[in-house]
């Protein structure tokens, strides 16, 4: 049986195992040479000393739509407050596309990257999407 690249997830029967660092444990993954190596530690590298980053901005965004959702929530029923949480969120998913392990198992490292960036673009557009329903089309 194939297994699958960590990275890119193709299949192959001559898989190199490597350890990696991430947040001082070890883990040890398969890949398939040594150009994804070399982008999977880049990207381990840039997770490992960005992940404080990421979780300040999800907290940030959310605390800070919710306030401005309540305080102007009789101005334009929330949406600058729901366009802040939306949009926030999805910057930091585009600038930060770190997505679960298991995204990462079912669809490989590089196109787990590539769909949390999808979902911040996603959600950006919701943003958008709910500060024009709520600000223009209900008043």
């Amino acid at each position: 049986m194939t297994e699958k690249c960590f990275w890119c997830s193709k299949e192959s029967s001559e898989l190199t195992k490597i350890q990696l660092q991430f947040k001082k444990k070890p883990e040890e993954v398969k890949i398939c040479g040594v150009t994804c190596e070399k982008e999977l530690r880049n990207f381990v590298q840039y997770a490992d000393t960005h992940i404080k980053h990421y979780m300040f901005g999800f907290v940030f965004s959310i605390l800070f739509g919710l306030v401005i959702t309540f305080w102007r929530i009789k101005i334009d029923y929330g949406a600058l407050g729901t366009f802040i949480i939306f949009a926030g969120s999805g910057l930091v998913l585009i600038k930060y596309p770190f997505v679960t392990p298991q995204t990462v198992a079912l669809l490989g490292a590089k196109k787990a990257i590539a769909s949390g960036r999808i979902l911040g673009t996603i959600s950006i557009i919701l943003g958008v999407v709910f500060w024009f329903v709520l600000a223009k089309l209900i008043p």
